[in-house]
């Protein structure tokens, strides 16, 4: 189980969101396969509908004792509104959304850093991933 936030700027407006989930994993500590699922709710003002439910399939492969190849894919179904001139909405509909990603994880004793690509649906090019984990035991 997890919990997850984020925010990013659309529109030059602030907008932050998160979703806990639930997860499964398959495989050993040399390669698994993630499966999560989530409620996703608004962190902002600005209540905006991600879905009914957020869907993510990870996976990880250890190439050598400091390296693994890493995906995470992501799959919601947002609310789209569709307004006429005078700003009436006058349908609503879902769209399928998936992001996907691949990434290098580089492991030491105590830290890993993640260096890849985002791929987002209607982007002309793929946005760069970075972050770093710290084990605390």
């Amino acid at each position: 189980a997890g919990f997850e936030a984020f925010s990013f700027d659309q529109d030059d407006e602030l907008w932050s969101a998160g979703f806990l989930f639930g997860s499964a994993t398959l495989g050993s500590d040399r390669s698994h396969v993630t499966l999560s699922a989530g409620k996703p709710f608004s962190l902002s003002s600005d209540s905006r509908d991600l879905g009914p439910a957020i869907v993510t399939l990870s996976g990880n492969v250890r190439v050598s004792n400091s390296v693994s190849l890493i995906t995470e894919n992501w799959f919601l179904a947002p609310e789209v509104e569709e307004e006429n001139d005078d700003g009436v909405i006058t349908n609503t509909s879902r769209e399928f959304v998936h992001i996907n990603s691949i990434a290098a994880r580089i492991m030491g004793e105590y830290l890993a850093v993640d260096v890849g690509l985002i791929f987002f649906k209607d982007a002309g090019m793929p946005f760069p991933w970075l972050d770093f984990t710290y084990n605390w035991y």
